[in-house]
């Protein structure tokens, strides 16, 4: 949490074979999901993956119901490669387990994770009902976030209110403030999202054929990382610039790195050259 990811990678692999040698089972299944996590925040998406399946069968063999976590890895993994339908399935699973153990700091990474998963899928008011009831929990429980999850939980909430502007994003806070656990995870939004913006005249709308098209079926977002990459900004310098998780920027480099065909960051920076995106 104070960030020593080589440090706690070591710790972690001295650990496990520690565990293994004496035979226990339970905290190899934790030894095995934190090593999950911290493969994910180093990118290696397979290693993240296989971990967190081997965590969970651990879990699972032996009857705990700390499966949760590995489970809340792999709907991580899953947006990061782009499969939000597995997300989506991966917390249908969740939320019976989670609600079941009456653990509230458990319900709040839920909460926040789940709303990284909505978000991610552009249900960004959503999203924030999510959170804002995991922020009343955390005060109900008057318990503090560690270091590193409270910078990640405040670029969620940084992104989403950028994104629905300052008097929406309010309104939408509160709701979530007065929304019970039940009621916030029912409370799917309309495919539209409010949005604040200046009301424009029919007679001046800008035609669909003028919207811009990039090169490769490239998005929006995915050309402003893309520039970012060219700049020599690393996925952690872009997260921070373009106030998003590092597993979000992650998700748009992997969608990139496929659209252009390349497995590269040079490749990158030289596509974005040709192609007089920068």
């Amino acid at each position: 949490m104070q960030g020593d990811v080589i440090g706690a990678h070591r710790r972690f692999d001295e650990a496990l074979a520690l565990f293994k040698e004496v035979g226990d089972r339970y905290d190899m299944a934790r030894s095995l999901y934190f090593l999950a996590e911290i493969y994910l925040y180093e990118d290696n998406i397979p290693e993240a993956h296989t971990h967190a399946e081997k965590s969970l069968a651990l879990f699972r063999e032996i009857g705990v119901p700390w499966s949760v976590n590995p489970l809340m890895t792999l709907a991580r993994v899953a947006i990061t490669q782009g499969k939000n339908a597995v997300a989506n399935a991966l917390y249908e699973e969740i939320w019976p387990i989670a609600r079941t153990m009456h653990t509230k700091n458990l319900l709040v990474y839920c909460l926040m994770g789940f709303g990284e998963v909505v978000a991610a899928q552009e249900q960004v008011a959503w999203a924030v009902r999510l959170w804002s009831v995991a922020e009343t929990l955390l005060e109900t429980i008057q318990m503090p976030l560690p270091p590193l999850d409270q910078t990640l939980f405040d670029r969620f909430i940084a992104a989403a209110r950028t994104q629905l502007g300052e008097a929406v994003f309010a309104g939408v806070w509160a709701e979530g403030r007065d929304m019970t656990l039940e009621q916030v995870l029912a409370a799917r939004e309309p495919a539209a999202i409010p949005r604040e913006v200046s009301p424009v005249p029919a007679s001046t709308t800008t035609p669909a054929s003028s919207v811009p098209l990039y090169p490769a079926g490239l998005t929006a977002r995915e050309v402003e990382v893309l520039r970012l990459v060219a700049q020599g900004l690393t996925n952690a310098q872009i997260a921070e610039q373009l106030i998003i998780s590092p597993y979000t920027v992650n998700a748009h480099m992997r969608s990139i790195y496929s659209k252009l065909d390349v497995t590269s960051r040079i490749a990158v920076m030289q596509y974005a050259t040709r192609h007089h995106l920068i």
